[in-house]
């Protein structure tokens, strides 16, 4: 039976190797060959398009985000001259204020210099109490004068 065996085997190869040989097996071949070649192809120009997609949005996102920052370096610009502008005319109501209550303290200092000069300087105020005190001396012997006259 081995015998058999060895002529079907060897048969069943002879039969393949004739069938994978044949024209038509060889023509599928070369068909998936050529099919794989064109997938290759389509897969590697589906890359490209991917790659050129993205390169597309990737610029689009960079000029966004350059615009998107030159509207903001322009915004914070704005605002740096409205706080400036701001701040500028905060320290002009201070320097007016301060201006208006240095005039105020100059004209009380003014008011008080003119009170300070009325009144009597230190050797008018000593003669002035020495007059008193002499009239008061004399008023007070005039008193013992005529109570001891009195008597």
């Amino acid at each position: 039976m081995n015998g058999v065996k060895e002529v079907n085997e060897t048969f069943v190869t002879d039969k393949m190797k004739e069938v994978v040989d044949s024209s038509a097996v060889q023509g599928v071949i070369g068909g998936v060959v050529s099919a794989k070649d064109e997938i290759v192809s389509q897969v590697q120009g589906a890359g490209e398009t991917v790659v050129n997609k993205m390169s597309s949005v990737v610029e689009g996102v960079e000029e966004s985000v350059d615009s998107t920052l030159s509207q903001i370096t322009s915004k914070i610009e704005e605002i740096e001259e409205n706080v400036k502008s701001e701040v500028k005319g905060v320290g002009d109501k201070i320097s007016s204020f301060v201006g208006s209550a240095g005039d105020a303290a100059n004209e009380k200092k003014d008011e008080i210099d003119e009170l300070l000069a009325a009144l009597p300087d230190e050797n008018e105020i000593a003669a002035q109490s020495k007059a008193t005190a002499e009239e008061l001396i004399e008023a007070a012997t005039e008193e013992v004068t005529e109570d001891e006259m009195k008597d």
